[in-house]
């Protein structure tokens, strides 16, 4: 399955060069709780869904920087992740830990259909409303090797570019 981790355009060499390190958030119930990890969302072949995230991050932190995607391979050295729906995974996250590739699948596998190069979403479980994609994200406690990066999707030019090409 890939993954896509938006950041802030300013981060993307830096990430390239070093790899995306997690990030400490705590628990939207229980100040208590942190979270450890980066937050991802599945890439998918379908354009809209891939760029809702990075609309809502815009939008959420009332910050119009642009984002730029990185898109990753869920790998088994990933696990334990936390998955489900966004609000229920940050309220609840050990309600939403999987220790295993096979855990996962076993409860959220029948809503995607694997490709080579990632995933398509299962049209049929979409249509029956199990699953709403938008509100699906991951949370990896690991650090992702640059290495592991297949590719950038680039947000609009950046300011700079614009003005500098004008």
């Amino acid at each position: 399955m890939l993954l896509i981790h938006w950041t802030k355009h300013k981060n993307t060499s830096d990430i390239l060069k070093n790899g995306i390190r997690p990030k400490r958030r705590t628990s939207e119930l229980d100040e208590k709780k942190v979270i450890k990890g980066i937050w991802c969302y599945p890439f998918t072949r379908n354009k809209s869904l891939n760029n809702n995230w990075k609309s809502n991050l815009k939008v959420w932190r009332q910050d119009l920087s642009n984002f730029n995607g990185i898109v990753f391979k869920l790998e088994d050295s990933d696990f334990p992740i936390y998955a489900g729906e966004f609000a229920a995974v940050g309220s609840f996250p050990e309600k939403s830990k999987y220790s295993s590739k096979e855990e996962f699948s076993k409860v959220y596998g029948k809503y995607f259909s694997p490709k080579e190069y990632g995933f398509e979403l299962n049209k049929e479980t979409l249509e029956e409303g199990g699953l709403d994609y938008q509100d699906f994200e991951i949370i990896i406690p690991n650090r992702i090797d640059p290495k592991r990066i297949i590719k950038v999707i680039k947000d609009r030019k950046t300011l700079a570019n614009k003005m500098y090409k004008s």
